[in-house]
């Protein structure tokens, strides 16, 4: 609950969250009715939000990628003793 500035009273908030990657006009212009339906029923309760920056995953698999990849190509070189 969080208080509101008029006497005192509450408000309850909802947050409804939602992710696809489906675009607003692929949604509406699917080819099956039944698809066109679902996504028209979660456009009524949901409100579409586009992330245009960077994919944090991709730069993440990158830099995974090339960790795994310096630590296997260390892996066959041994030290001098």
């Amino acid at each position: 609950m969080i208080p509101t500035p008029d006497a005192g009273t509450t408000a309850t908030i909802t947050v409804r969250a939602m992710t696809a990657d489906v675009t607003t006009a692929k949604g509406t212009n699917a080819l099956s009715t039944d698809r066109c339906r679902i996504y028209d029923r979660v456009l009524s309760v949901t409100t579409p939000v586009r992330f245009a920056g960077e994919n944090l995953r991709a730069r993440r698999r990158k830099e995974t990628m090339a960790s795994m990849r310096c630590i296997l190509d260390g892996a066959g070189k041994k030290t001098p003793s």
